[in-house]
């Protein structure tokens, strides 16, 4: 048994951490008809001509093209501190990138580089200078997507293990546990959740359901865009309280209220930005057959922004009304002690700024701004006695986002995370877990989180 369970968890660690090498991102900002000169890492013992580093490109430009652009003003120093070495002979001849007459927007290219053997990403700001803009503008779309993903995810996780193990009729059919296999009614309470029997936790066959439940959630929430008209960096803490109620046995109903702060450095206009939000969001989770359930959550978010540009210089403030609704469908599978959960969900938001005027006398219109996302999620958990370790892996993909200025946006990535649900009391359980967004072009987040709930 021990060699099996071992085996398990060095197949869990083996997908958290055996990931691809990252890329190197170079980012720019050119005038309109502007030139780059691409960084090249070859450095080999003879010098790589114009059409050796061209045939390195492996995406070409939408926006641009490529010419040979001889010695280059590229440094010898800064060639060699790209190669990692003192030593070396850095190309001869370099490939120029010219921007399309007339372009104003983004642009991006990739070149493989031999040196690390991995693709190397370049983009390109072209006619874009965000310097002048205030951050609840540029961030306002990344920073309301971190913001409704947390709070929405974190509902539809405690939505989801209201009715876990209450699916008999599968289990039973597929040789699920002892917890898997007993009366739904006598499965509703997030105690029996954390277990894989009900003597385990001694409560015996008969006890009332408790209906009530109680919970509160910390959370932190940090975030890094490396991309050059928008970059920055965030801090996100969040507290929620809730409470939901069972009106049936196959219907819940609830409703949490949230207070969030975010901190944000804005690298793109010297600035920082300052957030407050309150947020009311009720919920509904209903059993729709012994293995299918239907999540639905609905949200209003009150927003005040205090922020600066222009290395303090220029300040300003203004309030937005912002609301969210997520579905979700969850299907659950009960195997022993392993309990898998897969879930689909839509997430839309829109937030809606009053117009207002810095401290320069400029002035800033009214601003709305949508999201549309979807997800596909996976939940793997192996119950013990009091303690459920679980692996989150989710794959999102946004079908609406408001760029900025015509920056590019990677609308697609994904989040890992692991987790542990520990039983204390009969009535008293606690959820903590962490996170990380992956594969977003220039965008880093990661998550932490803990959950405590009180069922009566």
């Amino acid at each position: 048994m021990m060699k099996r369970l071992n085996g398990v968890w060095l197949a869990l660690l083996l997908i958290i951490f055996a990931t691809p090498s990252l890329a190197a991102d170079y980012s720019q900002s050119i005038a309109v008809d502007g030139t780059y000169e691409v960084m090249f890492h070859h450095c080999g013992t003879t010098p790589d001509g114009y059409a050796t580093n061209l045939g390195y490109n492996t995406i070409a430009p939408a926006h641009g093209s490529f010419s040979n652009g001889g010695t280059g003003t590229l440094s010898l120093a800064q060639e060699l501190a790209d190669c990692g070495t003192t030593t070396g002979t850095i190309p001869s001849e370099i490939v120029l990138y010219t921007a399309d007459s007339g372009y104003n927007g983004a642009d991006s290219f990739q070149f493989y580089n031999s040196e690390t053997t991995i693709n190397d990403n370049y983009y390109l700001a072209i006619g874009i200078d965000t310097g002048d803009i205030p951050s609840s503008v540029v961030s306002a779309g990344k920073n309301m997507i971190s913001s409704v993903n947390f709070l929405t995810k974190f509902i539809s996780i405690r939505t989801a293990s209201i009715f876990r193990r209450a699916a008999p009729g599968v289990a039973q059919g597929q040789g699920g546990s002892p917890a898997a296999i007993s009366s739904a009614n006598d499965l509703i309470d997030d105690r029996i959740d954390l277990s894989i029997s009900q003597n385990r936790l001694g409560i015996s066959a008969g006890d009332q359901i408790d209906r009530h439940g109680m919970w509160g959630n910390l959370g932190y929430t940090s975030t890094d865009d490396t991309n050059l008209v928008t970059a920055s960096d965030s801090s996100l803490y969040t507290v929620v309280a809730g409470y939901d109620y069972m009106l049936t046995d196959t219907l819940a109903m609830g409703t949490a209220i949230t207070y969030e702060n975010m901190d944000e450095d804005s690298q793109y206009n010297l600035g920082s930005a300052q957030t407050d939000g309150y947020s009311l969001a009720p919920y509904l989770s209903w059993m729709v057959t012994d293995y299918l359930s239907f999540d639905l959550i609905a949200g209003y978010t009150f927003v005040s922004y205090e922020q600066d540009r222009a290395s303090g210089t220029i300040t300003s403030s203004l309030d937005a009304q912002r609301y969210f609704m997520q579905s979700a469908i969850n299907n659950f599978y009960y195997k022993d002690n392993w309990t898998f959960v897969a879930n689909l969900a839509y997430l839309f938001a829109h937030e809606s700024q009053e117009g207002f005027t810095e401290s320069n006398t400029t002035v800033i219109p009214e601003n709305k701004i949508d999201i549309a996302q979807f997800t596909a999620g996976l939940e793997v958990a192996y119950g013990f006695a009091h303690v459920e370790p679980y692996l989150l892996l989710a794959f999102e993909y946004d079908a609406k986002y408001d760029a900025v200025l015509g920056v590019d946006y990677d609308r697609t990535g994904g989040d890992v995370g692991f987790g542990l649900r520990m039983n204390f009391l009969d009535s008293l359980t606690m959820d903590i877990n962490g996170a990380s967004k992956f594969a977003r072009a220039n965008f880093n987040e990661y998550s932490f989180q803990g959950n405590l709930r009180y069922a009566f």
